[in-house]
């Protein structure tokens, strides 16, 4: 009988060892081929916090590094953003997925988005800021700096009026800045900005925008610019 209790403790130290080793952590290697050229962190990390109902609050605390940084400082810059915004559980998992590039598609999708709109209204490809309002571009002078961000925003509301066309500018993947509304139900003019997430210019012009978005002076939509300082790709967390 002693040596069958034995027996029967030993297989029971085998499993319990077997299941430990089963649930002991193991590094996964991912690999990601793609049709396109690799796409910027802070925009992958946004279509995260857009699933997550998160994307304005998010795009208002991205502060890229000064000079861009290196791609350490950028995920750093990412995760200390979006560190007052999610869970501990799910700001690990945004950590995965960016180390899995899961958003590059969409990244991809708002960076052919941009350059079609560029190209057909004569903006400049390294423009890292500008704003289409009533068929228009108003777009930052390369090497403007964030100084003249607000007075290009200040131009675009200017230029922009009521009887513009609205959803013929506004695609279904847009997202619009929840704003007020005007007396009447009068429908504001819409006014699209494009720019780089995080960037010193982007935050004066989405701040301008947004204030007249909430005040129901105009309709606000962002449209991020995958792009890198000096028109470079992305970064890949480590």
């Amino acid at each position: 009988q002693h040596s069958a209790v034995a027996s029967m403790a030993a297989l029971l130290f085998a499993l319990a060892a077997a299941g430990a080793e089963t649930l002991r952590p193991k590094n996964i290697d991912i690999s990601l081929t793609a049709r396109w050229d690799e796409t910027p962190l802070s925009v992958e990390s946004a279509e995260f916090m857009a699933d997550e109902g998160l994307f304005w609050d998010y795009a208002a605390a991205l502060h890229e590094p000064e000079g861009g940084g290196s791609d350490q400082e950028v995920l750093a810059a990412i995760e200390a953003a979006a560190a007052g915004l999610l869970s501990p559980l799910r700001l690990r998992l945004l950590r995965v997925l960016l180390s899995a590039h899961v958003f590059s598609p969409r990244a991809a999708m708002w960076r052919q988005i941009a350059a079609t709109d560029a190209a057909t209204l004569g903006v400049s490809g390294t423009s890292e800021v500008w704003v289409r309002a009533c068929g228009r571009a108003h777009a930052l002078p390369d090497g403007a700096g964030a100084d003249g961000a607000a007075d290009l925003v200040a131009a675009a509301l200017s230029a922009a009026r009521a009887d513009c066309p609205q959803e013929a500018e506004l695609l279904s993947v847009d997202r619009v800045f929840p704003g007020g509304s005007r007396a009447g139900g009068e429908a504001p003019p819409l006014l699209v900005l494009y720019a780089r997430l995080g960037s010193a210019a982007f935050h004066p012009a989405h701040d301008a925008l947004s204030r007249a978005a909430a005040d129901g002076r105009v309709r606000y939509a962002l449209r991020p610019l995958p792009q890198a300082p000096g028109g470079g790709g992305g970064g890949t967390p480590a």
